[in-house]
């Protein structure tokens, strides 16, 4: 899922909604940026139902981190080093906490067994609308890439616009950095 749309960012820069001549490659931008966010925030922004997760446990830690939060639900946390996860091996939903907004989930006075892929976690998670901080950080990117493909192939542009998203790159690159994952 993109973080914007291309009609945003055409409005951001001051292009009319009904010039369609650069639709198509401000829509490759969104998309383009978007996806980079991702992987610089190591991270999946839009909402899921029924996500599956697997992790290797160590033995030694109690919490795990899931790749797509803010949580919605936990459906269902097995630890299983044989990794047939039935009922046995299911986590009772009172015996760990869940911090929604991190998408941590604590262990209550136990920890992970060892193994590789031996805890899944089954839940909905992400974000069902996209945080406006973090879509006008990807318009400004989208927007700033524009402007760079425009002035490299000695296009006009508005100095004051250019001027204007250059100052505001760093910003859309600090609010970036609060939707980072954490390494736990």
């Amino acid at each position: 899922m993109a973080l914007t749309t291309h009609s945003r960012v055409k409005e951001y820069l001051g292009i009319k909604a009904d010039d369609a001549s650069k639709d198509a490659m401000l829509a490759e931008f969104v998309e383009r940026i978007s996806a980079a966010i991702s992987t610089r925030c190591k991270r999946v922004f839009e909402f899921e139902s029924g996500i599956t997760e697997y992790y290797d446990g160590d033995g030694v830690m109690s919490q795990l981190m899931v790749r797509r939060y803010p949580i919605a639900s936990v459906t269902a946390l097995y630890d299983d080093p044989d990794r047939a996860y039935g009922s046995a091996t299911l986590i009772a939903a009172m015996d760990y906490t869940v911090d929604k907004g991190w998408g941590l989930i604590q262990l209550d006075g136990f920890r992970f067994l060892k193994g590789l892929q031996n805890i899944k976690v089954v839940y909905d998670g992400g974000y069902k609308v996209i945080p406006q901080d973090l879509e006008r950080a990807a318009i400004i990117l989208c927007a700033a890439d524009f402007l760079d493909s425009q002035s490299e192939l000695k296009v006009s542009v508005d100095v004051e616009t250019v001027e204007r998203i250059s100052r505001q790159r760093e910003d859309a690159d600090r609010l970036i950095d609060l939707y980072m994952r954490p390494v736990l």
